[in-house]
């Protein structure tokens, strides 16, 4: 892999091979790892949008910004753009990730996508950590689903454990 930094000035530095990673208990694992993950986490979004069922599913986001322009007819007015956006809801922390969905469906055709864009970001979902649940409304019947990827299937719970608290697939939570 290789990679640049941005310097003090603005300036970026020469290209130059990484070959050794982060060393365990590192202050900057759980921020680089963040990032990492976010940034595969936009790639895999994109490619979910040929999904009209997943997109369906995905947090809607909404950002506003002001710009003003610099040159031609334009310059120095300010003008307003609004851009509405799909995400995956997801929580981090450190090396650990959970994402969510409302349908069982969605994570069916998420997962396989996850884990291959991983993959090209160097990274492994690991069968004998990943768990799947799904948190239903009461009006509907929970059904056991599978969710496969890369050869792997992936174990339905009724409970997650993140950050220390329990998450039960009846909504309650449990510290």
């Amino acid at each position: 892999m290789r990679a640049r930094v941005r310097t003090d000035d603005g300036q970026y530095s020469q290209w130059f091979h990484v070959g050794q990673g982060l060393r365990q208990r590192c202050n900057l694992a759980p921020l680089l790892f963040n990032l990492w993950f976010a940034a595969m986490l936009m790639i895999a979004v994109a490619k979910f949008d040929k999904d009209p069922k997943v997109t369906a599913d995905m947090v809607k986001i909404g950002t506003q910004g002001e710009y003003t322009g610099m040159n031609g007819r334009s310059a120095g007015k300010k003008t307003t753009v609004v851009t509405d956006a799909e995400a995956l809801w997801a929580m981090l922390y450190a090396d650990d990730a959970a994402i969510a969905s409302p349908s069982p469906e969605s994570l069916e055709k998420m997962m396989p996508v996850i884990v291959r864009v991983a993959s090209l970001f160097g990274l492994m979902v690991s069968k004998s950590t990943t768990e799947i649940m799904c948190m239903l409304p009461k009006a509907i019947e929970e059904r056991p689903f599978t969710v496969s990827a890369a050869g792997q299937t992936y174990k339905q719970t009724d409970r997650f454990v993140y950050l220390g608290s329990t998450i039960f697939a009846d909504g309650k939570a449990d510290r």
